[in-house]
């Protein structure tokens, strides 16, 4: 279960009430990453981190002890997913061989592409011109119709 009243008020501050399908994933047992909107693209000052990083077993309480909530204990300011016209993302989050994998749903295809989270690195890897693919996170490949026939990407 994700915490939402946080010291960062992660609702508020990285998820805007029109769009809570969020790209998330789990990275081990504990750790989790969240893809967030920008929701201060108006605040000249506000650097937006698209990525942000909670481990489960760091839940605070507040003082009242009335909530609990996770504190991101780390941030990437980085374009996995295109925003749309409202500055938020969408698409899935996957986690294969130490790399995020972005599916970034646009009106028309679907970029794919991956972040390693060991070496700091970004690579595109395709560009799916139609909205209907599947991210087989067991065995790394990517399965996508193109006329008529299955199609696969190896990761």
């Amino acid at each position: 279960m994700v915490y939402e009243k946080c010291q960062t008020d992660v609702v508020n501050k990285y998820i805007s009430g029109y769009n809570w399908d969020r790209p998330l994933t789990f990275i081990d047992n504990k750790r989790f990453v969240l893809a967030c909107d920008n929701t201060n693209f108006n605040d000249e000052d506000f650097v937006y981190n698209q990525l942000m990083f909670y481990n489960i077993d760091n839940i605070k309480i507040d003082n009242s002890d009335k909530y609990r909530y996770l504190e991101s204990y780390k941030s990437i300011n980085i374009n996995l997913f295109s925003l749309d016209e409202n500055n938020e993302v969408h698409g899935k989050l996957y986690f294969y061989n130490d790399n995020l994998i972005a599916l970034d749903f646009n009106k028309y295809c679907i970029n794919v592409n991956s972040y390693n989270i060991k070496n700091s690195t970004v690579k595109n890897i395709a560009v799916i011109n139609n909205n209907n693919c599947f991210f087989n996170d067991m065995f790394g490949i990517i399965y996508y119709i193109e006329n008529d026939t299955i199609k696969e990407i190896n990761i």
